[in-house]
């Protein structure tokens, strides 16, 4: 009986024991089980099937081919988060609620853009101060699935107004700034001015801790990631945390990315403001900025000038005015792209001083000869003459260029570099918030739509009939 009961128990740890067997042994092999002085000989077919510790988990897949920068400190890696999302991207539509305020960064290593937070309370109509509803939400748009999905994952505070830029040589994102509210529609705003890092490899959200004098807290800030030198450039700004008044900066920071060391530039500036862009002109080794306004950029005036930053001298410089040659209508919250291969900005959108305010006109500027040049014209021909109060038009307050998305500003318009094209989502109309998906071609200069507004556009783009008002 003792005999058969230690039998049992030598087959049962065998069995424990088998899983760590390196190699699979064979016919005549023998098994030694040191803490009871036992042999005895094994079946293969009772080991199970053969695993080799050194060969690693995904080595049926083929190796990782992502981009190669030049000098990168990290290379592109496989994202072990993203065969779990393709269920998802490759079933039906999905997308983020519509929202404005919230920032976007191209990720080149996984062919997708990353979005993190914003503002989604649908407001009444065109009504710019209405309840805030901030996201602390991540999501992703797949370039080849031409899908969004939601990451599960930890992400920061949620906020609106902040800014996003990709770090090449990291394959981090870094995100600055912002506000927050906790009541809808009541109390100061908090400002933000800590730096957060989300690693596009494993999809991880980190705090990163800063040396130098950094900027204050803020809101509504422009920043560039500048490939040449590797560093972060940011101006401007809001410092009020009162959402009726501003007290716009003009100060200009660079993060030094090797040190996580901020440092501010010494010189002239040009005029504080907020709900300005700047983007990178990598052909002519300078920043671009446009727009924005000062303490009155409810109302205007709001700047109508191109400065640029040249990256060699850290010094500014006011490369275009509007008597020098035709341009875009002054403006806030326009969104900027660069073509870099044609070595030219592209603009999109905003909110002008003209009656029809919203915009979804494209323009390209070229450093070269320092002139505009019109793309799409967008909607037009408002007068607002037929408007009984402010947001109570007639449907026909415009003429709808069907083949341009609405009107609008606080959208996400992000640069997809190696395929000539930008990808643009949501922002707030006249009707609300936008929660649709464009694509705009470089050297097309047309656009297509990915998926359409479900909510947020005016009562005369979304094909009803019957249209009483602007919106509805």
């Amino acid at each position: 009986m003792l005999a058969n009961l230690r039998y049992v128990v030598i087959i049962a740890t065998l069995l424990t024991l088998v899983g760590c067997v390196d190699e699979t042994p064979g016919q005549d092999d023998v098994v030694v089980i040191p803490a009871m002085d036992v042999e005895m000989p094994v079946d293969p077919a009772d080991m199970g099937p053969s695993v080799d510790a050194a060969e690693p988990i995904d080595s049926a897949l083929p190796p990782y081919e992502g981009p190669v920068f030049e000098g990168e400190s990290v290379a592109c890696a496989r994202n072990p988060n993203l065969a779990a999302l393709a269920p998802i991207l490759n079933g039906g539509r999905t997308h983020p609620t519509g929202r404005g305020e919230q920032a976007a960064a191209y990720d080149p290593c996984h062919g997708r853009i990353i979005l993190f937070g914003g503002n989604d309370f649908q407001p009444e109509e065109c009504a710019d101060f209405g309840p805030k509803r901030f996201q602390s939400d991540t999501w992703m748009y797949s370039l080849e699935a031409d899908n969004w999905a939601r990451l599960d994952i930890e992400s920061p505070p949620a906020r609106g107004r902040h800014r996003m830029v990709f770090d090449q040589s990291r394959k981090k994102m870094y995100m600055f700034g912002g506000r927050y509210r906790e009541q809808p529609n009541a109390g100061n705003y908090t400002l933000f001015n800590e730096l957060w890092a989300f690693d596009v490899n494993t999809d991880t959200w980190t705090q990163i801790e800063t040396e130098g004098r950094g900027p204050s807290p803020r809101s509504n800030t422009a920043m560039v990631y500048d490939d040449l030198n590797d560093q972060v450039v940011l101006y401007g700004g809001n410092t009020s945390n009162n959402g009726l008044q501003f007290e716009p900066k003009d100060d200009t920071y660079i993060l030094d990315l090797e040190t996580m060391t901020w440092r501010e530039v010494v010189g002239d500036a040009p005029p504080r403001r907020l709900f300005h862009r700047m983007v990178m002109d990598g052909a002519h080794g300078k920043i671009v900025m446009f727009g924005g306004g000062h303490e009155g950029a409810f109302t205007g005036d709001f700047y109508p000038n191109v400065w640029a930053f040249d990256l060699d001298t850290e010094t500014w410089e006011q490369v275009w005015t509007p008597d020098r040659s035709r341009g875009p209508d002054r403006r806030i919250n326009p969104s900027l792209v660069e073509d870099r291969e044609n070595g030219k900005i592209i603009l999109f959108a905003g909110h002008d001083e003209t009656r029809v305010g919203h915009r979804n006109d494209v323009w390209r500027f070229d450093m070269d000869n320092r002139k505009w040049a019109p793309v799409i014209a967008g909607d037009s021909g408002a007068d607002g003459e037929q408007c009984e109060a402010f947001c109570s038009c007639p449907p026909d307050f415009v003429s709808v260029d069907t083949e341009s998305p609405e009107r609008r500003q606080y959208h996400s318009f992000v640069a997809i570099h190696d395929e000539q094209r930008a990808i643009l989502f949501g922002g707030k109309g006249d009707c609300g918030y936008l929660d649709d998906t464009w694509s705009f071609g470089y050297d097309e200069g047309a656009w297509s739509e990915i998926e359409p507004a479900g909510q947020g556009e005016a009562c005369m783009r979304t094909g009803q009939e019957g249209c009483t008002d602007l919106c509805y």
